[in-house]
Formats: structure tokens, sequence, C-alpha cells
């Protein structure tokens, strides 16, 4: 059954599908009687992701109008759903959050969705001062953003310690080309005691990989190199175990960690595989999520399962 939703007329419209609500485990919550969505390239997003809410900023944001950004929409819909906020954020008490490596998108989702006081980002295709105040391209009102053009790898942050509650690191450290720990260690120093980050990354051991060793070709998800010579390929690929490492000689603890295909539909046939042979079943979506919340200062500067 069509359900009607007040939207602009574009070719990037998703469809809308009555579904029986579904429970999972989530920050936000779940259960709610939402609708399942249908993009244009014919992936579905379970009702547990669609809050209408979320859906609502991607269409004043022109998301969907913009065929680049579609693919992504079921990544940006699943880490709004799981978003720290009111209690599991500093048991309620926060006011600003960092993006590093900046959508456009997510401080607009951090500002009008969880009402944080104070957001800024970071923004490195952007020249010019180590600090600027700047407009959102997407954004649908006159207010300036607070951006930093630092490269984290070798500059700190020109704020003071602790300055932060919350810090989104979404499918940026597999792009870092000498020091991902640089950056862990400087998102460390800028987050107040017990502040969370979120990361996000490609999982190299998801079953689509698993399925590509198989049918022997190369597992990687996007470590080709580009014609127009750019640096946007990622460098390394994590699994599970690394990110974790990291992280914990960043001096944070894991609050949580999962994965799920939010890049491709899931690959039943690689899970098959992977069950007849004996493999290890958990953590096989394509791209791999965590909460730190950071417990104590830096405790190991280069982690052996990430450093030679």
């Amino acid at each position: 059954m069509n359900a009607a939703r007040p939207t602009r007329s574009t070719a990037y419209q998703p469809s809308l599908r009555q579904k029986p609500p579904q429970t999972r485990h989530s920050i936000r919550g779940s259960g709610d009687d939402h609708d399942e969505m249908t993009l244009p390239n014919a992936r579905v997003i379970p009702p547990e992701d669609c809050h209408p809410d979320a859906i609502k900023l991607l269409r004043l944001a022109g998301i969907f109008e913009q065929s680049h950004l579609v693919a992504h929409i079921p990544r940006y819909l699943h880490v709004i759903r799981h978003m720290p906020h009111h209690e599991y954020l500093r048991g309620g008490e926060y006011d600003s959050a960092l993006e590093i490596g900046t959508t456009f998108f997510f401080p607009l989702v951090l500002k009008d969705m969880f009402k944080f006081a104070h957001v800024d980002f970071t923004d490195l295709k952007r020249a010019g001062d180590p600090i600027a105040e700047v407009k959102l391209p997407r954004d649908w009102t006159t207010r300036t953003w607070r951006c930093f053009n630092t490269n984290l790898e070798d500059e700190q942050l020109p704020v003071a310690d602790s300055t932060y509650d919350l810090i989104l690191c979404f499918e940026v450290i597999e792009h870092l080309e000498k020091d991902p720990m640089a950056m862990l260690c400087e998102i460390n120093r800028v987050l107040k005691q017990s502040g969370l980050v979120f990361l996000t990354t490609p999982n190299s051991t998801s079953a689509r990989n698993v399925l590509q060793i198989h049918r022997g070709y190369a597992p990687h998800f996007y470590m080709q190199y580009s014609r127009t010579r750019s640096l946007g390929k990622h460098n390394i690929e994590y699994d599970p175990r690394q990110i974790t490492s990291l992280l914990h000689g960043a001096g944070f603890k894991i609050r949580k960690l999962w994965t799920e295909d939010l890049f491709a539909d899931p690959v039943p046939e690689a899970l098959e595989i992977l069950r007849d042979t004996g493999g290890y079943l958990q953590n096989r979506g394509d791209d791999l999520l965590v909460i730190g919340e950071k417990v104590t200062e830096p405790r190991e500067r280069f982690p052996s399962a990430v450093y030679s």
C-alpha cells in the first residue's frame, strides 16, 4: 500500500511501502511503525532506519535530487538511527559536536534533529585560513558554521582540550595516508571525559569481500588508483579487530561495534560459503560502525595490529 508523503517533484523521489514494525536494538529506540523506503537504485531501506524526521532532513537538504548522494542514503539513515544522544551521551549533559571530514549534511542533523547548540566541522577541501565562518551548501537557513581546515595526521585542531561531547568520523579513517592514530589521539584530546566518537569505515572482512576472494578477485572496496591522479582512494581498509585496537590505543572503550550492509544489498551466497566451510559469521556487513567512549589518555601510540 502506498503511503502519501508531501514531497517535491524529482527523479530521485523514493517510494514508500507500509511494513509491519520490526524490533532491533537501537540507541534511538526501535519498534516504531515506519515505512520501508525504496530508492531509485532499487535499494530497500528497512522500516527501523526510516525515521520520518531523518527523511524530512534528507528532503530539506536536497539529497534525493543529487544522484551521487542517493547511494549514501542507506548509510545516512542508519547512522542517524544510532546517533548517540539523550542519556546515552554523557548522561544527557552535552551541547557540542564536531564532524571530521564533513558531509555538509550531518552538521544539519546534529543541530536540527539532535539539538546540539554548537556544531563544528573539518573540511580539507576548503582552502584558506585554518578557521573560517562558512555557510553550508545544503543549509535551508542563513546561519554560519565554524569550519577547520586541519590535516589531522599532522596538525592539531585549533580548539582547547575537552571541547566536544560527540565527534563523528564517518568514512574518513580509510583515507588517511600515514598515521591514523594521530587523528584518534587528537579526537581524544578535544573530547570531554566520557565523550563519544562515532566512527564508520568499510569492513575489509565483509561477506562480499569473502565472495570476491572465492571467485578469484581482489577483495578491496575502493583502493583503485584514479586516472585523474587524485588521492581520494582508500589507503587501508580495516577489519573490526584493527579498529578495536586503534580505539583502545587512543584511550577509548568500545560502547558498541557492529557491521551492516549499507553500500550494497547482503550477499547470502557468501554467508553460505562461510557456513559450509566453518567460517566466522559475525560482523560480515560491508560497513563497520563503532561507538567509543573516552575513558583515559592515549595508552598505545602505535598499535601492532596496524603499525609495523
